[in-house]
């Protein structure tokens, strides 16, 4: 019986991870503009880049044709690699979209100014996109053709590319502490925390809440009887109610791959609901903590200004270490270990 119950556990635990990573997953469209503005004149041809949009399934560009002579056409369009010889060799998109409505494939497509387009690429090629790619266009216009090249990311500072949105996010944690003696009755707790984000560069600013069991020494508290009078019967810590407020600033400036490093600094005030010895009885545990943090995120492009990584969101476990303390009849202090499960979803 024991191990069917270990065997639920194990599969509740993976089936709670795998719906963390989908939720994560399905929150990673991110946007991006030029810094500067990224215009390309060739050609009689007059085009202005205006979006870069990375999702997990695909990557988009967003063009602005905002000149173009009577009768021009785009033959082709191709994604090449920087250093690539112009409008001849590169991948050519899953999609492309003029004025909300899709192209036809293999027919040219007229250019008309004030014309807008979506072209889209497979997720396959995000790799090649960190790596350093340029826009292809071949137009045609009364018999000529001509390339229109346009550079995405090359590694240059005249094209960097700047993220906008997402500069806010949503936090839910779950774990547990353990004092290394009571603070206040409590010798432990087990919170689940929710919490508003705000991000500045790599850094966050945090502040939530959240509801938790906290755990009584029996010293303070009678002890919980199980099975009482039976073969079975065991005593455990007495439960509390917990409602923890938390503030707090965090970074993970490294990062390899798919998997960041960093740390968070909080500071904990939980007031805190006892059944005594001597009756009910509140209470406030406050203290600070510092939390060593390893994360799963999306990998960190290559190229510059396209940010990945904890500001696309993240799965992080943390080891919080810092201490606790209660103040009623003189402070009570208590050094504090735990460990916790994070997950950030930007919005």
């Amino acid at each position: 019986m024991r191990g069917d119950g270990d065997r639920r556990g194990s599969r509740a635990l993976l089936a709670a991870c795998a719906f963390l990573l989908a939720a994560i997953a399905s929150s990673g469209c991110v946007s991006y503009v030029p810094r500067p503005n990224l215009v390309v004149n060739a050609a009689g041809t007059r085009i202005r880049v205006e979006r870069l949009v990375r999702t997990v399934q695909l990557t988009e560009l967003r063009l602005v044709i905002e000149y173009a002579e009577p009768g021009a056409h785009l033959a082709e369009i191709v994604l090449a690699r920087a250093n690539a010889e112009q409008c001849r060799f590169g991948w050519a998109p899953t999609a492309v979209v003029a004025d909300g409505v899709a192209s036809e494939p293999d027919k040219p497509l007229e250019l008309r100014s004030g014309q807008r387009l979506i072209v889209s690429f497979g997720a396959e090629l995000a790799p090649r996109v960190e790596k350093g790619v340029r826009l292809d266009l071949l137009t045609s216009h009364a018999g000529r053709e001509d390339c229109v090249a346009i550079p995405i990311t090359t590694g240059k500072d005249e094209h960097r590319w700047h993220r906008v949105g997402n500069a806010w996010s949503f936090d839910t944690a779950l774990g547990g502490n353990f004092f290394t003696r009571s603070a206040g009755g409590v010798v432990g707790e087990l919170p689940i925390t929710f919490a508003l984000a705000r991000r500045f560069g790599e850094s966050r600013v945090y502040a939530g809440g959240g509801i938790g069991a906290v755990f009584c020494s029996a010293r303070t508290c009678p002890p919980e009887i199980m099975n009482e009078g039976t073969d079975n019967e065991r005593r455990s810590p007495r439960v509390g109610l917990e409602l923890p407020m938390l503030i707090g600033v965090d970074t993970m400036p490294w990062q390899t791959g798919p998997i960041a490093f960093g740390f968070a600094v909080e500071y904990d005030f939980d007031y805190v609901r006892l059944k005594t010895y001597d009756g009910m009885r509140s209470e406030w545990l406050q203290g600070p903590l510092v939390a060593p943090r390893i994360a799963l995120t999306y990998p960190n492009p290559d190229a510059p200004g396209l940010s990945g990584g904890p500001a696309l969101g993240f799965v992080a476990l943390d080891v919080p270490v810092g201490v606790i303390a209660e103040h009623s009849d003189g402070w009570t202090v208590a050094p504090r270990i735990g460990m916790r499960l994070l997950m950030s979803v930007p919005f």
